[in-house]
């Protein structure tokens, strides 16, 4: 049986985000991969199952972003930012902007991308970090269609009609802190080992 260890980064007191490591924390390789879940009440949702070291990375730069209220959405992400990455993956590109990075084209939304489940994971959801218009730390969950990539159009049309994000949180700025904290103390043990 595997030893997991699990970091907690507290949102209040019937939610929070966890790390689980397949392994103590002080023998835990930058590689290896964690898995990321949110506890909500008593749902306990996959967010993630990456690279340690690219979780850590990815919720620190978005964090120093967001409490530095560099992290506003685009002015041409008008609507739930889900919605209309789900409009994105389909194919669906109509009114929404790209910016070259490496000579590739991105959607300007993936900017705010934390964290997506694996495809094999259901729900698929996606995880967001943003500064919204007042400069609020936002943490959203948003559901992708499982099937993106081969649903009818008629199907994927009533499906966003139905469309609603899972989660939408105001981070504190002083949890926000707090998570920041965390992150750098992980990454500083990693760099050690």
């Amino acid at each position: 049986m595997k030893n997991i260890t699990e970091l907690f980064f507290v949102l209040n007191k019937n939610e929070r985000i966890i790390i689980q490591l397949p392994v103590s924390i002080d023998i835990i390789s930058a590689c290896d991969d964690v898995i990321i879940k949110f506890i909500h009440n008593d749902n306990n949702i996959m967010l993630a199952n990456d690279c340690f070291l690219h979780v850590l990375r990815q919720l620190k730069s978005k964090l120093k972003l967001a409490l530095g209220t560099k992290l506003f959405l685009h002015d041409s992400i008008t609507q739930d930012i889900g919605l209309m990455w789900n409009k994105m993956l389909y194919g669906d590109k109509a009114g929404l902007v790209f910016e070259k990075h490496e000579n590739q084209d991105f959607w300007v939304g993936n900017r705010y991308l934390l964290w997506s489940t694996p495809g094999s994971i259901n729900p698929s959801l996606s995880t967001w970090l943003y500064n919204d218009q007042n400069g609020n730390i936002i943490l959203h969950i948003t559901p992708e269609h499982k099937d993106i990539f081969t649903i009818s159009r008629k199907k994927f049309d009533k499906w966003m009609k139905a469309y609603e994000p899972f989660l939408i949180k105001v981070i504190s700025q002083n949890t926000a802190h707090i998570w920041l904290d965390q992150v750098n103390e992980l990454l500083e043990i990693i760099e050690k080992i």
